[in-house]
């Protein structure tokens, strides 16, 4: 059974569609007073993620949609739209929340541009996992397939997202050792249930203080990153970047380096703003030892 709401909405996709050829029906549009975008993800949602029910239904957290809403919708889909079973538009758009969000854990209720990316992601997980590799170096689970190139697309991303993962849970084990004993460091043969967390503390540092700012706001040392919001992260620490008897003027400035002898010198000069108890006694030598 089709509701009159429901086949209004649809009615008012089609037509947006028939007077924009062409042109993807985007997330946010509101079409005479009408949210069709909205309306129109969440039913592309079921199409393309729900269930198969026995009576031919599909269901997808907890709505369900009949074969003639089914139907409706296939006509609906055009060439001309981007859908979630576009495998490279989906591929795309895990790499662009990921350039967005270098520091976050892609979740399974992660939606970009109203595609579960976060479900697709663990799907396809699953496939290279689980799945029986062939002749051709496609990989085979159940239902799916995924090429040779796929593959490789995958698992490249699967190191990026990892890596990235990995990177949030060490920190989060720094933080903890380093409130639980109370302290500003963490000596290099440190580990903290059961990881290592001092050689890769103290790695972060080597990172900092030999790699180069790009443009894209991430200091490179190798093959080897630390994005600003990574730095930021390791600063709420109280982290200390350069030796704290280290006259940070002596220190040779170049342009792989000039970013951080800046941010250094700033730093420094601000806590010791905050050491004076009167303007008067503020000495603008920075070049101080502390």
């Amino acid at each position: 059974m089709i509701t009159d709401k429901w086949k209004e909405k649809y009615d008012l996709c089609v037509e947006w569609k028939s007077n924009n050829p062409n042109t993807l029906l985007n997330i946010n549009l509101v079409y005479k007073g009408i949210k069709i975008g909205t309306w129109y993800y969440r039913q592309k949602n079921i199409y393309f993620y729900g269930d198969a029910l026995e009576n031919g239904c599909l269901e997808h957290n907890g709505t369900i949609m009949n074969k003639e809403k089914q139907l409706l919708m296939s006509e609906l889909i055009d060439e001309t739209d981007i859908t979630y079973n576009d495998w490279e538009y989906n591929f795309s758009l895990i790499l662009k929340w990921y350039e967005e969000n270098p520091n976050k854990r892609l979740r399974t209720d992660t939606f970009y541009f109203g595609v579960n990316i976060g479900k697709w992601y663990s799907l396809h997980k699953t496939i290279i996992k689980n799945g029986i590799k062939k002749k051709d170096n496609s990989i085979c689970y159940k239902t799916f397939i995924l090429s040779h190139d796929k593959v490789k697309k995958i698992k490249n991303l699967m190191s990026k997202l990892e890596k990235n993962t990995a990177w949030n849970d060490k920190f989060i084990l720094c933080k903890e050792y380093m409130l639980l004993h109370d302290t500003k460091n963490i000596n290099a043969g440190i580990i903290y249930k059961d990881v290592s967390i001092g050689s890769w503390f103290n790695f972060q540092k080597a990172i900092y203080n030999n790699g180069m700012l790009g443009k894209d706001n991430i200091i490179r040392y190798g093959n080897h990153r630390l994005t600003l919001e990574q730095v930021e992260k390791l600063e709420s620490l109280d982290i200390k970047w350069f030796k704290q008897g280290k006259r940070i003027l002596e220190k040779e400035i170049t342009k792989d380096n000039q970013f951080q002898i800046k941010r250094e010198i700033l730093k420094r000069f601000k806590e010791y703003l905050k050491d004076c108890k009167t303007t008067e006694e503020v000495n603008f030598d920075i070049n101080f030892k502390r």
